[in-house]
């Protein structure tokens, strides 16, 4: 995967709320990622890796982080069974993510890197190069997360370029490429005079089930649901709610595909 690749443009603009920046429960080829959070970017002056809601932070290579020819990524946070290397901690003066080894290394904010309010981030390691992006490490000289793959290793905040502290197994989960289902609940109109007219239902109940394994989701007040990083394969697809009907459906799900699967719930 190219690292200066430009984040994929969605053209469903329903899945921006999706997308957006928060914490959820990622699934990825049948196996849970864990908790993740979105809002990751890399930064092409210094490498890094630094978290861009509510601003973008201080860069070693001057000014701000430069993040516009970055794709987007999410990280594993607060998922104690997430498997990979723990203890990774946002600083909350850089925003970028750290690892804390001997001290706090060195922060391009000046001073050490302040893990106040940061929670336990989790670098996982390589599973599916289609979808993740392998090459990232950490620096022994600023304790910082970076790009290591190709040299030279970018700009470091305690001078020169990063060193990578351990090997180039850890992997970043690229946005762009999770696999998306999502698509809308609705049932006949009530409405005498809106005959033929379709209404949303919120809080219906759907169930994505491949083999044994069932993810569920709720419906928004728009009768929208969204699956980020549903795992690939054919799924059968189930809405409900209770008083109102069922529907079903199937879907097959490919790396990066972004497939919509509405239903119309029956009783």
């Amino acid at each position: 995967m190219n690292k200066r690749m430009i984040l994929a443009l969605l053209a469903v603009s329903g899945l921006l709320a999706c997308l957006s920046f928060a914490q959820e429960a990622i699934q990825l080829d049948g196996a849970a990622l864990g908790n993740c959070q979105t809002g990751w970017r890399w930064c092409s002056k210094c490498d890094g890796l630094s978290y861009i809601v509510g601003g973008v932070g201080p860069c070693p290579g001057g000014g701000t982080h430069a993040t516009g020819a970055s794709d987007s990524y999410v990280v594993v946070l607060n998922d104690p069974k997430a498997s990979g290397v723990h203890g990774f901690h946002q600083c909350s003066r850089c925003k970028g993510l750290f690892h804390p080894t001997s001290d706090n290394g060195v922060c391009p904010a000046g001073g050490t890197h302040d893990a106040t309010g940061s929670g336990d981030y989790c670098l996982i390691p390589s599973m599916d190069a289609e979808i993740g992006q392998e090459g990232w490490g950490f620096c022994s000289k600023c304790q910082g997360v970076f790009y290591g793959a190709y040299a030279p290793h970018g700009i470091c905040p305690a001078g020169g370029q990063h060193a990578l502290y351990w090997g180039i197994t850890g992997e970043l989960i690229s946005e762009s490429k999770l696999p998306i289902l999502w698509g809308k609940v609705t049932k006949s109109s009530s409405q005498a005079m809106a005959k033929g007219s379709v209404e949303p239902v919120s809080g219906a109940k759907v169930e994505a089930t491949k083999g044994g394994t069932t993810i569920t989701t709720k419906t928004k007040a728009d009768g929208s649901y969204c699956f980020t990083g549903i795992a690939l394969g054919k799924h059968s697809i189930k809405a409900s709610k209770r008083k109102v009907g069922t529907a079903s459906g199937t879907v097959r799900i490919k790396n990066g595909d972004t497939k919509s699967v509405d239903l119309s719930l029956e009783k």
